[in-house]
């Protein structure tokens, strides 16, 4: 159809150049006629000039008759198998795939614009069925990006820039997938495509969201929502409202989340789309368990549990796992962690195989406890590695931030710089110069502080290991005895036998700490707030926390450190002071260092460790005695 299409227009273009020659031959002959029969030379010269510009007129239409044909011939028609595999990604894209894939060999001799079609689809079907790849579409998603940028249908533009997008949030590659999406809505913002912008907002406040940039991201959700809302999609109002309680959520406004996901379940059973239910009850459970109520979240996961084959199995098992943990049922919690050993991912594994673990040993099932706790282990390592490709991503976002405010910046300061430019020229190099010596500065700083953190991190280390080891040494002192006791001496071999399997279990939950104080000490010294914190210490900074700073490492060390402040105040009741300078402990901030973000003296840092330890423990200790402590924490 779309070579038709192409040959009627070419046809009727020479059509055209035809009839003008045939127009011009005609008037040329009529002109030499009248010259002949003319016989006034004067009356011959007026009748071939009235005649020229009647050709030149004639030419000037059909001239412009031909631009306005060409120009109408980029508003490309498409094959109809192509329309029909467009309308069949929002419905089945694995047919859509499926009936791409047919007429591969006959898109192949088709016009670029009909093939860039094609390849734009084909990225579409794939997303939609979630089976894109990509690493393999990367140079794909360009060179379609970069066709419709310079000639090709704007309509589809935005779509374009919409799944390069896409790809790059795939590839972790955030700068460039949020600066795609901010082209698709710039692009959409004349257009009636609504449901396209819905989706685009919503990508933007993921995007967002993974940076950690929850106010931000709770714009786009709500955007994204109302987008939906205003073209009567019911599913994509329950989406939004779905994404906005997940930023709710993170801002810890737990209430605001569960009105969301409440409207969102009402909107839910109206349209009596089962799966849709059954994955909003189990946002509504995950919500509650997060609340701490048990009795709450059961009530809505029962549904999504008996309708396990249409849901993410992996998360309902794990959400059951929680409730019965908070509820203390430790057989339901076995129970449930031996369905996430068969279907459960890497997230769910890990804090099922840790689950295990804690309560075999409780029970002092050793060889279980040690099965999980090797399993425990291989698992965390995975999800170790894949928060390690998190934070790098967020760190790129945060450099290509920079990257971006300082090109703005600079653009700005372009008209200075042409009427100014020997000035400017002075300030970048004193600039330079400056960036270069804080630069040194900031990287013998950077060393200091990694090899004090190391220090600190194997001293710790070391101490458990020497437990762990004293422990091993008991243990086969007892197994000498064991061997050397009379079988007959029943007694005193189960007393052994109970001493051993003490010191064993002992050492196992030993490694586990170590393990678990290791990844979090790791994450603490990658965190941007941390690495504030400890610019504002130095002697040369005339920065101090503000309590934003407070609270986000408040927030960071109870993450980390597994509820350090409620452990804390369950002993005694700490003021402000005391409880920043008990946090910066945790940290292993040297005093002077706590002393310059207290802004207190070193003796009253002093005092305050002092005093603390006195309060907790009704004898005096000192305050090297209340480090000690806090670091046991």
């Amino acid at each position: 159809m779309h070579l038709l299409f192409t040959y009627y227009h070419i046809n009727h273009i020479f059509y055209i150049i035809i009839t003008i020659i045939r127009i011009i031959l005609l008037h040329l002959h009529t002109i030499y006629k009248i010259q002949d029969n003319t016989t006034s030379k004067r009356h011959n010269m007026k009748t071939r000039s009235a005649y020229t510009n009647h050709i030149r007129i004639i030419l000037l239409s059909s001239i412009s008759y031909i631009i306005i044909m060409t120009c109408a011939c980029t508003r490309h028609s498409y094959p109809k198998s192509l329309k029909n595999a467009d309308s069949l990604c929002n419905t089945n894209a694995d047919s859509a795939i499926s009936l791409l894939r047919s007429i591969k060999k006959d898109i192949g001799h088709s016009p670029e614009y009909t093939r860039m079609y094609y390849r734009l689809l084909c990225i579409q079907a794939k997303d939609k069925a979630d089976r894109m790849k990509p690493e393999e579409e990367k140079e794909n998603i360009t060179a379609i990006v970069d066709y419709y940028e310079k000639h090709g249908d704007k309509d589809l533009l935005p779509i374009a820039y919409y799944y390069a997008g896409r790809i790059y949030r795939e590839l972790k590659e955030a700068p460039q997938a949020l600066a795609y999406m901010q082209k698709s809505k710039d692009a959409l913002i004349d257009s009636d495509n609504t449901e396209l912008l819905s989706r685009v907002y919503s990508q933007i406040g993921y995007l967002q969201y993974f940076q950690e940039m929850y106010d931000e991201s709770l714009k786009m959700f709500t955007a994204s929502y109302k987008c939906s809302k205003e073209i009567n999609d019911t599913i994509g109002m329950i989406l939004g409202l779905r994404d906005i309680s997940t930023a709710y959520e993170a801002k810890n406004k737990y209430g605001k989340a569960l009105e969301s996901l409440q409207e969102a379940y009402c909107l839910a059973k109206q349209k009596t789309h089962i799966i849709t239910i059954l994955t909003v009850e189990t946002y509504i459970s995950s919500l509650y368990i997060t609340m701490n109520k048990p009795d709450s979240a059961m009530k809505y996961a029962q549904n999504p549990l008996k309708n396990i084959a249409l849901t993410d199995s992996s998360s309902t098992f794990s959400l059951m796992m929680d409730i019965y943990k908070l509820k203390e049922n430790e057989d339901s919690v076995i129970y449930f962690c031996k369905q996430i050993e068969k279907v459960g991912r890497v997230y769910a594994k890990e804090d099922a195989y840790k689950n295990l673990t804690e309560i075999y040993l409780k029970r002092k099932n050793h060889s279980e406890a040690n099965r999980c706790f090797k399993m425990y282990n291989i698992y965390k390592d995975s999800v170790k590695a894949i928060k390690r490709t998190d934070i790098v991503a967020r760190m790129n976002y945060k450099e290509k931030e920079k990257e971006n405010i300082m090109l703005q910046e600079k653009n700005n300061r372009n008209i200075i710089i042409i009427i100014s430019a020997s000035a400017i020229a002075l300030i970048l190099l004193i600039t330079f110069i400056l960036y270069i010596r804080y630069s040194r500065i900031r990287r013998k700083e950077q060393l200091i502080r990694h090899k004090y953190s190391e220090q600190i991190l194997n001293e710790n280390l070391q101490k458990s290991e020497e437990h762990i080891n004293n422990n091993k040494r008991k243990i086969e002192m007892l197994q000498s005895r064991l061997e050397s006791t009379d079988k007959e001496n029943i007694e005193l071999r189960k007393e052994l036998e109970r001493e051993k399997e003490r010191l064993f279990s002992s050492n196992t939950i030993a490694e586990i700490r170590i393990k678990e104080r290791a990844a979090a000490h790791e994450a603490i010294m990658n965190s941007p707030i941390y690495q504030a914190f400890y610019r504002m210490s130095d002697n040369t900074s005339d920065l101090h926390p503000s309590n934003k700073d407070w609270a986000n490492l408040e927030k960071l060390i109870n993450r980390e450190y597994d509820n350090f402040t409620n452990k804390l105040n369950s002993l005694c009741k700490l003021s402000m002071i005391e409880y920043r300078v008990s946090m910066l402990i945790k940290l292993n901030f040297e005093p002077k260092r706590i002393s310059n973000l207290i802004c207190c003296s070193d003796s009253n840092i002093s005092t305050i460790r002092s005093r603390l330890y006195f309060k907790t423990f009704g004898r005096k200790g000192g305050c090297n005695k209340w480090d000690e402590f806090i670091s046991s924490l």
